[in-house]
């Protein structure tokens, strides 16, 4: 039984029996959607510097704390037929999204790297770029604790697995992903504001982009060092402008109405927040830079 249950943690599912691989991604995935949960927590509150652990999950129309069977990731969503049990409010199918799709990630991590410090770092990176993507999309900003987050996270991995790996070089290539990602999106906001603002395309008091994604590229470099980098501005910038003309051509993104009732700023118009698509195209990297890379130096006839 302990060489099964080492099996279980120490094998990637492919490389063990099935009935052990079921359970291996089975359980990845429930830790997973507990995690999911959480995750709506922090999206939630961090935004509006509450804390994440206390007081205990409430809901937001009527106050009610919400009972431990009431919170089952996935599951309770659909138990309660959308609605809270107290006041009947609708909650919102965002909920359940997030604890499925970050319980789908944890099962995917594992299938991809086993229980490692890969995976581990992986889905770390999943949670903490999702949390980023959802508070940008609500408020168009970038609370300073997840961005910091994600550049501790990614330097902290970085040492461990320096260490695991006695590979210096892991490391080096994280500090350059983040000090140059940092750097180069940073210039290219100064530089594309001052281009809109001549153009008249941006008022004299708004900026081409918003300063938090330089720090979410700051995060992303010190996760996936500097080679993936490329990869993630093209993914990012690519998907984003594709969404953008869609919204736009659906007579979306008017940018008349503020941000939210404590912050009265207005989006300009056609505008779209950029975190995501970054979050986006950084997990599109994690998953299949390397390919993708290994793909285009084929198309260039150079070998890595």
């Amino acid at each position: 039984m302990d060489d099964l249950g080492l099996s279980l943690f120490l094998r990637r599912p492919a490389e063990l029996p099935p009935s052990l691989a079921i359970a291996s991604l089975a359980f990845a995935f429930v830790v997973g959607s507990c995690w999911g949960s959480f995750l709506n927590v922090v999206i939630a509150r961090v935004p509006a510097g509450i804390s994440v652990v206390t007081p205990r999950s409430r809901c937001p129309k009527c106050g009610a704390a919400i009972a431990a069977w009431d919170n089952l990731p996935v599951l309770s969503w659909f138990l309660l037929r959308a609605r809270c049990r107290s006041c009947k409010a609708p909650i919102s199918p965002r909920y359940p999204m997030i604890e499925l799709v970050i319980g789908l990630a944890g099962a995917g991590v594992v299938a991809r790297a086993g229980w490692s410090l890969e995976a581990l770092e992986l889905f770390v990176l999943v949670c903490v770029l999702t949390a980023i993507a959802f508070v940008d999309l609500d408020t168009w900003t970038v609370p300073h604790p997840l961005w910091i987050a994600l550049v501790a996270s990614g330097l902290a991995f970085g040492v461990a697995r320096m260490v695991t790996e006695s590979d210096v070089d892991i490391l080096l290539a994280r500090v350059i992903g983040a000090g140059g990602g940092g750097l180069l999106l940073g210039a290219i906001v100064v530089a594309a504001t001052g281009l809109f603002r001549r153009t008249g395309r941006i008022a004299a008091d708004q900026t081409a982009m918003g300063w938090g994604d330089p720090l979410i590229v700051v995060g992303i470099g010190s996760h996936l060092g500097w080679r993936l980098l490329p990869i993630v501005i093209l993914f990012a910038s690519l998907q984003g402008v594709v969404v953008a003309l869609l919204l736009r051509a659906q007579g979306g993104l008017k940018g008349e109405k503020p941000v939210s009732d404590a912050d009265d700023w207005v989006p300009p118009a056609g505008a779209v927040p950029f975190g995501p698509f970054l979050a986006l195209g950084a997990l599109e990297a994690a998953f299949f830079g390397d390919v993708v890379l290994g793909w285009l130096w084929g198309l260039a006839g150079i070998g890595e």
